[in-house]
Order: structure tokens, then C-alpha cells, then sequence
């Protein structure tokens, strides 16, 4: 009789533990985030808020980008002092709002001299898509439970991802941060991203 009690307790127990691991194993399936987009041409719009050091600027922008050429349209309240960022990761010019370029060169030392402030704009270009740049050591990588990727350090940049959203894109939708800070001592850029066209 005490074998006919014993066995029933431990099959029970087996089926149980089978149970568990194919239940959370199809929760980790079901709660699979999309893919980031790595690359590909993107339209983006959007607030931009930017403190360096002494240097403060907030506007409203517009980001196109086509292969390795960006094109960033900028403008503060009731679209006062409206220019555009032109160029790619080696060269950047700033046109006034009456087309005429007021100064190109390397875009850091371009957006610095002529602004006040700099961002890693070729590295942008690939944190506005909620991925690192390629090519460029990443650590501190952060990830939720499902696998999003919620923040990184890059070029002594402190990057943070927040209310990642799903994009419509081909072949299939990509996952995207709705807000994106980077920040290093002295520097911080808030990019809150309210419209993309893929």
C-alpha cells in the first residue's frame, strides 16, 4: 500500500514541474520586444533639449535621414531662428533660415563654434534608433526582463532609453525609445521623439 500512495505523489510532482518550465518558457517567447532598427532611412520629429556647461538650447527639430547624409531642420517657439544641420559623421554645415550656409567643417567643432554647444551627432544618428553606434566600444549595457535595451556608456556618454514604443517598418515592426537622454559631466542631451516615419 505504501507504494500505491508514493507514486501518485511523485508523478504529480513531475507533471507539475513540467508544467512550470513550459508555462514560463512560453512567457519568455510571448514577451519577446522587436527588433531595434539598425540602420535604413528615417524621418524624425521631435523636442531637443541640450546643456553644456554654460550653454543651454531647446527647440523643436525635424531629422531626416537618408543613407550616411542627415539633414536636421531646428527651430525655436513660433519657429524663430530656424536653421538646418546638413552633412554626415565628417562633415556638418549650418544653413540660416534663408538657405545660406554660415559655417561647415568637422560637425562637432562646427556646432561648437557657431552654437555654443556640441552633440555626437554621428553617434546620434544610431542612439536616436535605441542602438549604439557600431564600431565603438559599448559597456554598462542595461536591458529590461524582456530584453529591451535600456541604456549604455559610448564615447564617455551615458546613454538612457525610456517608453520604447513599436514602429511600423518592413519586414517587421521595429522597437523604438520614445525619449532618449545621453549625458557626461557638464553635458546633457534630451531628445523626446514624438513621430517617426520609417
Amino acid at each position: 500500500m505504501k507504494g500505491y500512495f508514493i507514486r501518485p505523489a511523485i508523478t504529480c510532482k513531475s507533471l507539475f514541474i513540467k508544467a512550470f518550465c513550459v508555462l514560463v518558457l512560453n512567457g519568455c517567447v510571448t514577451q519577446a520586444p522587436a527588433p531595434i532598427l539598425q540602420s535604413g532611412d528615417f524621418e524624425l520629429r521631435g523636442k531637443l533639449s541640450v546643456k553644456d556647461h554654460d550653454a543651454g538650447f531647446s527647440a523643436r527639430f525635424v531629422w531626416l535621414q537618408e543613407g550616411d547624409t542627415f539633414d536636421v531642420q531646428l527651430w525655436g517657439p513660433l519657429g524663430q531662428g530656424r536653421m538646418r544641420l546638413h552633412g554626415d559623421a565628417d562633415a556638418l554645415a549650418i544653413v540660416d533660415a534663408r538657405g545660406e550656409t554660415i559655417r561647415q567643417g568637422p560637425p562637432e567643432a562646427v556646432m561648437r563654434a557657431e552654437l555654443g554647444w556640441a552633440v555626437p551627432i554621428r553617434a546620434m544618428v544610431h542612439w536616436s534608433r535605441g542602438a549604439p553606434a557600431p564600431g565603438l566600444l559599448v559597456t554598462d549595457e542595461r536591458r529590461d526582463s524582456s530584453g529591451r535595451l535600456l541604456g549604455f556608456a559610448q564615447l564617455g556618454w551615458a546613454v538612457a532609453f525610456e517608453d520604447h514604443r513599436a514602429v511600423e517598418a518592413e519586414p517587421a515592426a521595429a522597437w523604438l525609445p520614445a525619449r532618449i537622454t545621453a549625458q557626461r559631466p557638464g553635458q546633457r542631451v534630451l531628445m523626446v521623439l514624438s513621430q517617426w516615419r520609417l
